[in-house]
């Protein structure tokens, strides 16, 4: 039930909060539309200079038009009851208390760390595209062997020559280091992901915070210790306030795995493995190959 009542509570919470932002959306915006009005017939008196002459009240005048069936209106001078709402919304950001929740850094954090998770997966392939042409040299190396055809052995030497396929120290680095980096990654998306969903361990958290008077506004990002093996947040909080001179660690032990098989019997059907060069076929497939309704690897592309 506490679990419930927190999740309940932090929606309701999250809500309010924005309400006041969503209120000065609207009013700032009536601001902006007047002001665009403003600019714009200006700007189309000044460009019919020599031309035309603009008619009274043209610049000043409220015109009624139809937008898409809608009666709407464009004015340009600044009434009394834009400024006040306008000013009131204002105020009202202004003096809002804006907090947040356990659950919202959270979600919050699921969101940033799998971004990063996202840009090291896009790192490791780009580093790993250059060993990636291994899959198709050992292909055709193979079929070469297998045939002793001449034309395979071309076709072979032909690849090698046209490719560069060299692999360097540096390529090396590149590679062995962005394994490295998925891996920081994706020990610390994995961690976030737990503990949000975790509702009994996310009530308790949240109590403590209440407790202390420790709003996860000021928290930093989330760190996973491997050595730990915990998630820990730090804050950053006001100058004076104990109360965030201290970091919360959470034991995620019981969720760390070693064994190897759980890791590789978990990949063997992703479509990260099944997509790329060792598994798909059609990986180094060429644009012909692609457009030909006939061959196994046709997409429909032009």
């Amino acid at each position: 039930m506490l679990a419930l009542l927190v999740s309940v509570s932090a929606s309701a919470h999250l809500q309010a909060q924005w309400s006041e932002v969503d209120g000065l959306i609207t009013h700032s915006q009536e601001v902006v539309d007047i002001l665009d009005e403003g600019y714009r017939r200006i700007a189309g008196a000044g460009a019919l200079v020599g031309t035309n002459i603009v008619g009274d009240d043209m610049l000043t005048g409220t015109f009624q038009y139809s937008n898409f069936g809608v009666i709407d209106y464009r004015q340009t001078l600044m009434d009394q009851n834009t400024l006040v709402l306008y000013n009131s919304a204002m105020n009202s950001v202004a003096g809002a208390s804006y907090s947040m929740s356990v659950q919202e850094y959270l979600n919050g954090q699921y969101t940033k760390t799998g971004e990063e998770f996202d840009a090291a997966i896009d790192s490791y392939v780009a580093a790993a595209s250059v060993f990636a042409k291994a899959v198709m040299v050992n292909n055709l190396a193979s079929a070469a062997s297998a045939s002793e055809n001449i034309q395979d052995a071309r076709a072979l030497q032909d690849y090698i020559t046209d490719n560069s396929l060299s692999l360097s120290t540096n390529m090396q680095t590149a590679y062995n280091n962005s394994i490295g980096d998925v891996e920081d990654a994706v020990q610390l998306y994995s961690a976030v992901a737990i503990l949000k969903d975790d509702t009994s361990s996310v009530a308790s958290i949240q109590s403590d915070a209440d407790a202390a008077s420790r709003d996860y506004i000021y928290a930093n990002d989330a760190i996973y210790d491997s050595q730990a093996k915990t998630l820990q947040v730090g804050f950053t909080g006001p100058s004076g306030q104990t109360q965030y001179d201290m970091t919360r660690s959470v034991d995620m032990s019981a969720y760390v795995t070693t064994n190897l098989n759980t890791i590789r019997n978990a990949g063997t059907s992703d479509d990260f493995y099944q997509d790329g060069p060792t598994q798909n076929t059609c990986f180094f497939a060429t644009s012909d190959q692609q457009s030909d309704p006939s061959d196994a690897c046709y997409t429909g592309s032009p």
